[in-house]
């Protein structure tokens, strides 16, 4: 991009709602539409698509489970259904949605949600009143945005999704993804990844670019791949290896609360075995690296917290999640295999203290872990 490009496009970011102040309404007028007539869908809205990746058929790597596991689930987290747990875990064929460049004109940006001139995407999240009505409104020439439903509400999928997506972003575009004051490492992995997101607000773009990126197809691998790449990369990190340890990471108290019982206990038996006790409260996302990164095994309860462990463990390291019986989730087996990881799952049972850890299981699935892979060395 030559200078004189460059000078226009800051020019142009300076501008403000002043030039257009009714599209900060927009998301109020398309609700009050909604009641009126049926809104179009978001990417009906779209003046474009380009196909990236074609749907595909893929099976994965199975994760370790011991025999009887998944026989103690008794549901699962939102939109994963026991069929598609069979695919995924037994070695059956899986679908993967086709990775979609979507193209709008004179589109609104802000922290919750998207509004063409028809639609809102993300109708379901509150939106931020102050900052679209008073708030400053910069103006973009093109942006590629990677908000999406789960992303502006969970760091994981900030974490293992709109960082992914954020590598499709073209040249001349800005970069525009959710940053939340509760979310301290947003910032750090930002800086990580060699990404410059503009900051959080309110932007009227011109051309913004959206991507349906959910398929985990050979696309999705690729960038997952070249993000761990950059981290081990970086000057901030380059010399840091844990040399194939083992980190148990606790969740603490992020995210959705989700308890382990007697999890002190859980830690000094695993802590007895030699495993680093990392507890993601209240540490830097370098600290956190500096202390993990390239370990062999990371146990850890499912949740947001768990996404750090896709980046931080060696290649075809062992990611083993603890399940909760009652809302069991698939999405850390296509993540893993996207990042080149292994798995394996134990099922916890609830209980009113908290769901219930065997750390019998968790050494036991361990061990057959490293016998498959000197078996097969």
């Amino acid at each position: 991009m030559g200078g004189s490009t460059l000078q226009g496009l800051g020019r142009r970011r300076l501008e403000t709602a002043s030039m257009n102040p009714m599209i900060r309404l927009r998301p109020y007028t398309n609700a009050a539409m909604k009641r009126l007539r049926r809104p179009p869908a978001f990417v009906e809205s779209a003046t474009q698509s380009i196909i990236l990746e074609p749907e595909m058929k893929m099976t994965h790597r199975p994760p370790l489970l011991i025999n009887g596991e998944m026989d103690r689930v008794t549901g699962f987290s939102p939109g994963d259904t026991f069929d598609r747990a069979k695919a995924l875990i037994f070695g059956g064929e899986v679908t993967k949605a086709p990775l979609i460049r979507y193209e709008f004109k004179n589109i609104l940006v802000y922290p919750t949600g998207l509004s063409t001139e028809a639609a809102n995407y993300m109708r379901s999240l509150s939106l931020p009143h102050r900052e679209l009505m008073s708030g400053k409104l910069t103006r973009l020439p093109k942006a590629l945005s990677t908000h999406t439903s789960v992303s502006v509400r969970y760091f994981g999928h900030w974490l293992g999704d709109s960082c992914p997506t954020a590598l499709l972003k073209e040249e001349d575009e800005a970069l525009l993804m959710t940053n939340k004051d509760e979310w301290p490492h947003t910032a750090e992995y930002s800086h990580l990844f060699g990404l410059t997101p503009e900051a959080p607000g309110v932007y009227h773009v011109e051309t913004l670019s959206w991507v349906h990126d959910i398929g985990q197809g050979e696309n999705r691998a690729r960038r997952c791949r070249e993000l761990r790449r950059r981290l081990r990369a970086h000057d901030d990190l380059k010399e840091e290896k844990a040399g194939g340890g083992l980190v148990y990471l606790r969740r603490g108290l992020s995210g959705v609360r989700r308890e382990i019982a007697h999890e002190d206990e859980l830690i000094a038996r695993l802590a007895a075995k030699g495993f680093k006790i990392l507890d993601i409260t209240g540490l830097s996302a370098r600290d956190l690296l500096r202390q993990a990164l390239d370990a062999e095994i990371c146990v850890t309860i499912d949740g947001s917290h768990m996404d750090h462990a896709h980046y931080f463990l060696k290649e075809h390291g062992l990611l083993l999640v603890i399940q909760p019986s009652d809302r069991f989730c698939l999405a850390p087996l296509e993540r893993a295999d996207a990042f080149g990881l292994n798995t394996a799952f134990i099922v916890a049972d609830a209980s009113p203290d908290g769901y219930v850890v065997d750390a019998d299981k968790i050494l036991r699935t361990i061990d057959l872990w490293r016998k498959q892979k000197a078996a097969t060395a």
